[in-house]
């Protein structure tokens, strides 16, 4: 029979169970966005920054300091927007056109084996295609 203190004993267990989870979770969420930060260190690849770059400029020390309050908050979306949002979006016509490349283009073989080979190459286009954007979108590939 389970009394009080053993069912909160239980509770606290499966309390730290969750704890641990989510902290695993936010340090996996920080990690693969620390480390796939291609579309912020690659300056080809951060377009809202270099945009905004070009367009505020902001000559004196204390506007600086002053600016600050909005600039960095405005900064840290700009870069999310570009690494989330921006780079992917860019990615998909290279990806496109290095699945058509590896799967369409140039087929090797008779006309009957490309008909047989219609089925696998109509199912793996998506798998290269999404395997194609994502590594674009992780790594600085051209």
């Amino acid at each position: 029979m389970l009394t009080w203190p053993h069912i909160k004993e239980k509770r606290g267990k499966l309390m730290q169970i969750k704890i641990h989870n989510y902290t695993f979770l936010l340090v996996a969420s920080l990690s693969i966005i620390v480390f796939s930060g291609c579309a912020i260190i690659e300056k080809d690849n951060r377009r809202t920054l270099n945009f905004m770059d070009e367009k505020i400029q902001i000559e004196s020390t204390w506007g600086k300091v002053g600016a600050a309050p909005v600039f960095i908050p405005v900064g840290t979306v700009a870069a999310a927007t570009d690494m989330v949002i921006v780079h992917p979006l860019v990615s998909i016509p290279k990806a496109a056109t290095d699945t058509s490349e590896v799967i369409w283009e140039n087929p090797k073989g008779s006309d009957f084996r490309q008909m047989m080979l219609l089925l696998p190459k109509v199912i793996s286009t998506p798998l290269y295609f999404t395997g194609d954007m994502t590594l674009r979108c992780l790594f600085p590939i051209d």
